[in-house]
């Protein structure tokens, strides 16, 4: 006779893991009611250099590239409050709104440049002109760590 198969069910898994792996759904009915989104991601076009990281990492998709046009597309309703996006920023360029509305979708736009020392194309979240891309603003002793060794 086969054992019996364990499963384990949202509320039986830490709430601390539950939030790390990212389970919590973000429009789970607590107690028969919707429960709105805690938390929405905030990108600052400022610091933010358009390196992807946080919607690679964001599984839920509340963070997403815009197929519709080059831009973030930031969905509230879709926001576990994993605070992924916050992690793996270098630049600080990502929080999370606590008590966020789950309101019209929020989109950050993206510039197409091209870079001036090694002429590869590159996006950007600034408006004005930029002389170089992520890799080639480094200072020259970070820089001489990426190149190929002959």
């Amino acid at each position: 006779m086969p054992a019996a198969r364990r499963t384990r069910t949202m509320s039986a898994i830490d709430p601390g893991r539950r939030r790390l792996l990212g389970l919590r759904s973000a429009r789970s009915v607590e107690g028969g009611t919707v429960r709105a989104p805690v938390a929405a991601p905030v990108i600052d076009p400022v610091l933010c250099i358009a390196c992807d990281a946080c919607v690679r990492v964001c599984t839920p998709g509340a963070l997403r590239l815009d197929p519709a046009g080059p831009s973030y597309a930031i969905e509230a309703a879709r926001c576990t409050d994993c605070g992924l996006c916050v992690d793996v920023c270098d630049r600080n360029a990502v929080t999370l709104e606590r008590n966020a509305p789950a309101a019209v979708p929020t989109r950050v736009a993206l510039y197409a440049r091209r870079c001036r020392e090694c002429g590869g194309e590159f996006r950007t979240t600034q408006t004005g002109p930029v002389a170089a891309c992520r890799f080639c603003s480094r200072p020259p002793a970070a820089r001489g760590a990426l190149r190929l060794q002959e």
